[in-house]
């Protein structure tokens, strides 16, 4: 039998089955964590960072969707330190990030630009050059706009799930990190067309093209 975990999140006394991550159990009581990494279904990864929360009694803010509940756990979610982390976090993908939401074709269903009128974003206080790409042609099927990406890594994770696996991938390291192919001369023999990475996309980076 599933061991049940007692824990408080928000004030609200709750229960979960051991295992179940703090954003899982906060979503059982109809608290909305903000997430850009996370996909039901996809393994976890933890990048970026919007999701954590305060726990009471650990000295740093711990990411929800990879954090398992504890027996006494005390969770707050939109605490004034944990609202700076996210504030903090989303300045700096804005800083880096192509700002022309109007022409988005994901305009008004995009997570980041949710995420930016949730906290009061406006503009970026991180001051520097940002980069700029050209948009380029992954395949037959697909486009990418990498001053769209935020590097979420949902893409790369749902092609683990699809027939023909391992597709997309994170090529280089660092800030020379970027979405792209294994091997760009064979992409369109082995893309499934099944645009799955497009649906996962929090924003309008991945693009499926009219011809597919």
């Amino acid at each position: 039998m599933a061991k049940i975990i007692k824990l408080t999140i928000d004030g609200r006394e709750t229960q979960a089955v051991e295992g179940t991550t703090i954003l899982e159990a906060a979503a059982q009581l109809g608290i909305d964590i903000p997430t850009l990494c996370h996909e039901p279904g996809l393994r976890p990864a933890g990048v970026c960072r919007v999701c954590v929360v305060e726990v009471e009694g650990r000295s740093r803010l711990q990411p929800a969707c990879v954090t398992p509940v504890a027996e006494g756990m005390d969770v707050k979610t939109e605490s004034a330190a944990v609202i700076a982390a996210r504030r903090a976090v989303l300045a700096l993908i804005m800083a880096n990030h192509d700002m022309e939401c109007l022409t988005c074709p994901k305009t008004r269903q995009c997570a980041l630009q949710t995420y930016f009128y949730r906290y009061g974003l406006a503009e970026s206080n991180f001051a520097g050059e940002r980069r700029e790409y050209p948009v380029e042609i992954l395949n037959p099927w697909l486009k990418i706009d990498r001053n769209k990406c935020i590097l979420c890594t949902r893409c790369v994770r749902q092609c683990e799930h699809q027939p023909a696996e391992d597709v997309l991938a994170v090529i280089g390291r660092g800030i020379c990190a970027q979405i792209g192919v294994f091997e760009p001369e064979g992409a369109g023999l082995a893309c499934a067309t099944c645009g799955e990475c497009v649906r996962v996309c929090p924003t309008g980076a991945l693009v499926k093209l009219p011809s597919s």
